[in-house]
């Protein structure tokens, strides 16, 4: 969301944001590709926070990264409504613990049925392009029919 200038949508869809330091360091490494980070310093609505349970989170290391199995363990503790997360194997790991997970394209949806953004289809090139966001071209058309963008440019 950074990387394309959407990271406001955050707030507007799930109000407060709560990240391990480890996904806060993650995303504050963007700097070093020349993104500006200050959105993510400065917010108001990114509340840090580690899980409490380490054992979890050493447990899920086994198979994913620092980042995504801190986020699981701390959502995990929350009970929180939904977890964003976009890698494939950390979704399916979540899923398999009960977590409810949302991940980029899914926030997208959400805005555009709340009309914060007019169109998903500009966003998706946009992602494709400036962050190398993998996205086959079967489910790339099943979101432009879904939003009714199939004939857009």
């Amino acid at each position: 969301m950074l990387i394309i200038d959407k990271l406001q949508l955050l707030p507007q869809i799930f109000g407060q944001i709560i990240i391990p330091l480890s996904v806060q360091k993650e995303l504050l490494a963007l700097n070093k590709f020349g993104f500006d980070t200050t959105p993510i310093v400065q917010s108001d609505w990114i509340k840090i926070q580690d899980p409490l349970n380490q054992e979890l989170v050493s447990q899920l290391e086994l198979e994913l990264d620092k980042g995504e199995s801190s986020a699981i363990a701390l959502a995990i503790e929350l009970n929180a409504h939904n977890l964003i997360i976009d890698e494939k194997k950390g979704r399916k790991i979540a899923h398999e613990l009960g977590i409810e997970v949302i991940g980029l394209i899914g926030i997208l949806l959400e805005a555009k049925e709340k009309q914060l953004i007019q169109k998903i289809k500009p966003i998706l090139d946009e992602l494709r392009i400036k962050a190398n966001f993998r996205i086959s071209e079967s489910l790339y058309d099943k979101i432009l029919q879904k939003t009714n963008e199939i004939d857009s440019n």
